[in-house]
């Protein structure tokens, strides 16, 4: 009776623990659930490109030692450097283009998609202010392609300038449209005013 119980049962449905049926995937995810951790991601990542900057000009000092920040003396900079500024940011930029993805072309998601690409722009900002040329028009495709081809940091300048008229252009399409989805709590960062947000993307462009 045991050697039928243990023979009869399928070892696929009890012993596959290769996937774990508690992970969230990006399927599941919602841009809802999404952006909030993005926003409070992107503050966290924020304060460490500040320290970086502080610390390359010299505005902070080492008070430890006379070997400086290491490599803000040595300018030998590697994707590690700076708590991984690098990694970090292309990490958050996943999630923003995962609600750029799920939602493009969604006009009850007007507001969802804006605010994405503003903080898309933002982000592929610091990097180009960091490291010069960056994977970009290749990039954030996944398993699509795992070597994304570096693009000239003008032509990404040119185009975060575009892509943020663009969501301007999205959320004052959204205010005059009926059934747009509002942010809500989904937003710590203006708490769902789409005005505020035009002035954001605006302040970036004029930086930009």
């Amino acid at each position: 009776f045991i050697g039928s119980m243990v023979f009869g049962t399928s070892c696929k449905k009890y012993l596959d623990i290769n996937a774990n049926p508690n992970s969230a995937t990006s399927e599941s995810a919602t841009p809802a659930l999404l952006l909030p951790a993005a926003l409070t991601a992107t503050a966290s990542n924020l304060n460490g490109f500040n320290s970086y900057g502080a610390q390359l000009v010299g505005y902070m000092a080492n008070a430890g030692g006379y070997g400086g920040f290491g490599s803000s003396i040595s300018y030998n900079f590697s994707a590690a450097d700076f708590s991984g500024r690098w990694s970090t940011t292309y990490d958050i930029l996943e999630d923003y283009q995962t609600i750029l993805t799920k939602k493009e072309g969604d006009a009850a998601a007007s507001y969802y998609n804006a605010v994405a690409r503003i903080m898309k722009a933002h982000s592929f900002q610091l990097l180009v202010d960091a490291y010069n040329d960056v994977p970009y028009t290749e990039a954030l495709k996944g398993g699509e392609n795992l070597t994304p081809a570096y693009t000239d940091a003008k032509v990404i300048y040119k185009d975060l300038a575009d892509q943020l008229d663009k969501a301007i252009t999205t959320i004052k399409t959204g205010n005059s449209t009926a059934g747009t989805t509002p942010l809500s709590t989904a937003d710590v960062m203006f708490g769902g005013d789409m005005t505020k947000w035009i002035q954001f993307a605006n302040t970036l462009k004029l930086r930009i």
